[in-house]
């Protein structure tokens, strides 16, 4: 495990890669099926929506109040019948010019002769003829042979062409998307050309030039530009995303003398009904619309079928997206594209930060993406609102799949890895610093560490003789209770069990988790399991053996390395260094004093303000050549009865004697001492030196150090 929390998070990075690599072929793929039609482009689908829901939730922009419709509505279709007979179209374009209409725009085509009433023909091209300023409308028409497609331009008939302005088109089919909306126009059509001569379209110097929109053509009219310096300045893509205009409610018409079907009218611009127009029935707000404006001419009648979906209305007349594509010529204001590759390098952005933010907790790395996600949604609504189209889901798509696989994988790993750690640390570690690593794993650093570090070996005095009074069932119930009761003290006071060494336990402090408390620890938990023998050694079992178990403990602290050790199959999280083999030596010393915790001056020391002890003096160890002060442990302070203080005191001025080579008072104050605890061994240890130096003294060189000899 130890190997795979090292080499798992590496598979991160290729599946991030590989995962970039997909979305770029899904982007430039989309991205090539949108301008081709070459295949259906299900991402621009989906951003289609996100423009709509938010060009409705901004409300669009108002509509340019030089426009207005003449409505071929219900009421002109109930006043005229349906078709219309042709000569009121004739006697439109006279009204609308005598209001002063800069430009009239037919989204009507008049491509068959009017059998019925051909001098009706002759009308429309003769009032198109005096008006000057009437845009009509002609067909592209697809012609499939052998040797490939012929786009050509079928023109409006008899003279009719020959009178107009300009003869242009109002085919959405190329740009109608996939869900049947209107959000883009063609300016002019690349594919079909004007020419001169018999079936001509071209009026006014426009030979081998593309056909325009009708709303280029309007354009060209409204500003008196010649076609082709139009068509010209529209640029070399001829698509463009409409800045939308939102719809209002416009008031019914308060001159119509028959109210019965005049109704208010939610529409992107004024709805001037066709009968009205002709009939003359106009407010003054109308007629003030309509002068030096211009009028598109075109069926919003419901039965007619000219109506596309919008991101305001299900319904919205064909004309109105003519009107809007004029608006936004007149204005300058279609959406302009930001280029795909700003978009294409934030979503590769947005698949690698959530990388970032691998390590911090589901909060705040999810915490991390909602925001971005929101700071995308709101950076995508104001370039919206100023007019910059760009492609929405991309980039999120990135960052949310980025982020749902690193979440998954941390759910997967981080699942691994906290079972891991129970299975590793909990038979050793206490629950509480258990729990903290299973939701902190970083605190656990892998592999060798050099740290300040308390240690401690507790080992069963005569052991062995003990043993050989009980039966194996006997001796592996004792060893259980002695072992559970000690490593429960250990793992209260938040230390590790090392291991296990027959009746020998080893356990430190201040790893995996830092504790600056771990030298008061270490000898609170000392002391602890002193007094757990006591109470142990009542156990019935214990009590009838002739040899009652006593426990010897070393303790010291000092830089020590702690990690994981042995082979990559089989490890064990444990601590090694010059500073542990003390301790152990320091438990052996024991029997030399006859004491039962002997503590290192480094380790007593960062504890001695808890802890009450008493020195026992200066040792060299096996394999020392610097003597080290040592102390017996007797417990925290606060617990010490007074009658223990006063030994204390008593012993204290015998050590200060005896290290004064004043033997004979030293031994005065052991033997005072001795008085208050009969069977304390230590001091029966320092009366039996000072007995030897009385009778031999020591040499001048005398240090007062204690040479053991053994381990």
């Amino acid at each position: 495990m130890a190997s795979k929390i090292k080499k798992l998070p590496l598979k991160i990075p290729a599946a991030l890669g590989a995962f970039s690599v997909f979305m770029a072929v899904l982007f430039w793929l989309n991205i090539f099926a949108f301008k081709t039609r070459f295949m259906p482009a299900p991402v621009q689908w989906l951003d289609n929506i996100a423009y709509d829901v938010t060009v409705s939730a901004i409300g669009g922009v108002d509509g340019d109040p030089r426009i207005s419709v003449a409505a071929i509505d219900d009421y002109s279709i109930n006043q005229y019948g349906w078709p219309f007979p042709r000569k009121y179209y004739a006697e439109l374009i006279y009204k609308l010019n005598a209001l002063g209409a800069k430009v009239i725009v037919f989204d009507v085509m008049f491509l068959n002769p009017d059998v019925r009433s051909p001098e009706a023909d002759r009308a429309i091209a003769e009032a198109s003829r005096k008006a000057g300023n009437v845009v009509h409308s002609g067909l592209i028409t697809l012609t499939r042979t052998g040797a490939g497609n012929i786009y050509s331009f079928q023109h409006p008939t008899g003279e009719i062409w020959k009178t107009a302005s300009i003869v242009a088109t109002p085919n959405v089919d190329d740009v109608i998307d996939s869900d049947g909306k209107v959000r883009r126009v063609i300016l002019y059509d690349t594919r079909a050309f004007y020419s001169r001569g018999a079936g001509s379209s071209c009026m006014k110097d426009c030979e081998s030039e593309n056909v325009v929109s009708l709303s280029l053509a309007a354009y060209a009219a409204y500003n008196k530009i010649p076609l082709p310096q139009a068509v010209k300045a529209a640029g070399a893509d001829p698509v463009r995303w409409l800045m939308l205009t939102g719809p209002r409610m416009f008031p019914s018409n308060p001159a119509r003398k028959n109210r019965e079907n005049d109704e208010n009218v939610y529409a992107l611009y004024p709805h001037i009904s066709f009968a009205d127009i002709i009939s003359g029935e106009l407010s003054d707000g109308q007629k003030a619309a309509i002068k030096g404006g211009i009028v598109l001419v075109g069926s919003t009648a419901l039965g007619n079928y000219d109506h596309y979906p919008s991101a305001f209305m299900e319904r919205t007349p064909g004309v109105e997206f003519h009107a809007n594509s004029v608006d936004n010529l007149l204005r300058s204001s279609y959406m302009k594209e930001i280029t795909p590759w700003a978009v294409f390098l934030t979503m590769l952005a947005f698949i690698w930060l959530p990388l970032a933010f691998f390590k911090r907790s589901i909060y705040i790395s999810g915490g991390v993406a909602a925001a971005l996600l929101a700071g995308w949604t709101v950076l995508y609504g104001a370039l919206i609102l100023s007019g910059y189209m760009l492609s929405f889901i991309m980039p999120p798509a990135g960052l949310l799949c980025s982020f749902i696989f690193l979440t998954a994988y941390r759910v997967v790993f981080e699942g691994q890895e906290k079972r891991w750690i129970k299975q590793t640390f909990g038979q050793y570690l206490s629950p509480a610093v258990v729990d903290v690593l299973v939701k902190n794993p970083e605190k656990l650093k892998l592999g060798g560490e050099k740290r300040d570090m308390s240690v401690l070996f507790l080992d069963i005095a005569k052991f062995t003789s003990i043993s050989e009074k009980l039966t194996p069932e006997e001796l592996t119930e004792f060893l259980n209770k002695y072992l559970t009761a000690l490593t429960d003290i250990i793992l209260k006071n938040d230390g590790v069990v090392d291991k296990y060494i027959g009746d020998c336990i080893m356990a430190f402090w201040n790893a995996p988790l830092d504790d600056p408390q771990h030298r008061v620890k270490a000898c609170r938990a000392a002391c602890e399991c002193i007094e757990a023998i006591r109470t142990l050694n009542q156990d019935p079992l214990i009590a009838a053996m002739p040899i009652k178990p006593q426990v010897r403990i070393g303790l010291n602290s000092g830089d020590m390395v702690v990690g994981n050790m042995g082979s990559g199959k089989r490890f064990s999280y444990t601590v090694i260094g010059d500073n542990v083999n003390l301790a152990s030596r320091l438990e052996g010393a024991n029997k030399y004093f006859g004491s039962s915790i002997m503590a290192s001056e480094e380790c007593y020391g960062g504890a001695s303000e808890s802890v009450a002890a008493r020195e026992l003096g200066r040792v060299r160890v096996v394999g020392k050549d610097v003597p080290i002060k040592v102390y017996e442990l007797f417990g925290p302070r606060e617990a010490i009865p007074e009658e223990t203080n006063r030994f204390l005191a008593a012993y204290a001025a015998g050590v200060e004697l005896y290290g004064k080579r004043d033997f004979a008072g030293a031994a005065d104050k052991f033997s005072s001492a001795l008085e208050l605890a009969p069977q304390d061994k230590v001091c029966k240890f320092y009366l039996a030196q000072c007995a030897q130096y009385r009778a031999a003294p020591p040499q001048p060189d005398w240090d007062g150090v204690f040479n053991l000899t053994s381990k």
